[in-house]
């Protein structure tokens, strides 16, 4: 399990309902991942000449902005974004009156 979570960051620990195996065909794994790489919906595995697509979900993924790297923000809200855009909230970063 954890040689699978690896190819989507660094694994950390195993849910204890997947440990004694009572929800079937689901795990869950804490997986420490950077939010400033692209994050993937499916992990493939290969096994003596089989293949086998495994879907991901996130779970209480926070808002992060790719743009200005910040968490609690996104590209829809990005603060750099809408103070390049828009003339008069950049106004208020100058130092220097024009």
């Amino acid at each position: 399990m954890f040689e699978i979570a690896s190819g989507l960051g660094t694994p950390l620990s195993i849910d204890e309902a997947t440990i004694s195996r009572c929800f079937g065909m689901f795990a869950r794994i804490l997986v420490d991942v950077d939010l400033s790489q692209q994050l993937f919906e499916s992990v493939v595995v290969e096994t003596e000449g089989h293949a086998l697509s495994i879907d991901v979900q996130y779970e209480k993924q926070p808002l992060f902005c790719a743009n200005c790297k910040v968490l609690e923000d996104n590209l829809q809200n990005c603060m750099k974004l809408s103070s390049s855009n828009n003339p008069e909230s950049s106004a208020k970063f100058k130092t220097k009156p024009d």
